[in-house]
């Protein structure tokens, strides 16, 4: 299926190619092809709708995303680079801000853990 969407792609049927990737998400969300099919999305998306906001809504709400660790996370990160991409640069850096917050927390929490 992957490599049907991935010939869709060179065929510049990204319509096709975007509807395989989602089934593939769907349908095998504990695969490396779950994770490949949504970098493969936002890859093509400039030429499949270049409806970014909606792409970023897909990350963020299906539950296939949702119901993987994994997965979940990738859609964050692909869904901040949506908001990239619509230069929603609030959003977007608050984003980046939130990662770094998180790193310094956790970061401290392990000195505190060593003293």
């Amino acid at each position: 299926m992957f490599n049907t969407a991935e010939s869709d792609v060179d065929g510049e049927n990204y319509s096709a190619a975007k509807s395989l990737f989602q089934l593939i998400v769907e349908t095998y969300p504990k695969s490396d092809y779950a994770k490949s099919a949504m970098q493969e999305l936002f890859s093509i998306e400039p030429y499949a709708g270049n409806d970014f906001n909606g792409l970023r809504n897909y990350y963020l709400s299906n539950d296939s995303i949702m119901a993987d660790t994994a997965l979940t996370r990738l859609g964050d990160f692909l869904a901040n680079s949506c908001n990239v991409q619509m230069e929603n640069w609030p959003d977007a850096i608050s984003w980046y801000e939130d990662k770094i917050q998180i790193r310094k927390l956790k970061r401290t929490a392990s000195l505190l853990l060593l003293i």
